[in-house]
């Protein structure tokens, strides 16, 4: 013990020897020991009683494994996992603005769209969008009214749709 414990920690070392065999419990402790070389190694030791068949105390046992690797690991891993809960956190926080911004730029869209709208229904003007299957994507309220139709029914139709095959428009 001398080796590896200060005085002070051999003392503590020997307590705990004598409690061990007066109450013929074990005794289980985490420590760090400091070998004559400098080096810490942290250490999970069990001591308890040596006990015959007649249940007559014998002596003392001891068994002490090294963890130092182990509790390393266990600093990286909690490390990293502290870490991962701040980014995780952080790209929360992040995507909680995005949302936001996604939701005021979608609302401002509306609002857009809804003017224009009112603006191209308002006109005498039959103003119509077709696609490059010549289907209507958009018509205005004044081109739906000289078809006959809800502006609703006239959105995906083809001039043909509308008109029959050979009408000219």
């Amino acid at each position: 013990l001398e080796l590896v414990l200060s005085p002070e920690q051999v003392e503590v070392a020997r307590a705990r020897d004598r409690r061990v065999l007066v109450t013929r419990r074990s005794d289980d402790r985490e420590l760090d020991l400091t070998f004559p070389d400098g080096v810490t190694r942290r250490s999970i030791g069990t001591k308890f009683p040596v006990i015959d068949d007649a249940d007559d105390l014998i002596g003392l046992g001891g068994v002490r494994i090294d963890v130092t690797a182990l509790r390393a690991a266990e600093a990286a891993l909690e490390k990293a996992h502290g870490e991962l809960e701040q980014r995780v956190k952080d790209r929360t926080r992040d995507l909680s603005v995005e949302v936001q911004n996604h939701k005021k730029t979608s609302e401002a869209l509306r609002e857009s769209e809804t003017q224009l709208r009112e603006i191209t229904d308002s006109l005498p003007v039959l103003i119509a969008y077709l696609d490059v299957d010549m289907r209507y994507r958009m018509i205005n309220k004044t081109g739906a009214q000289w078809y006959g139709k809800p502006v609703a029914d006239v959105i995906g139709m083809s001039p043909e749709d509308i008109f029959g095959p050979q009408q000219e428009h």
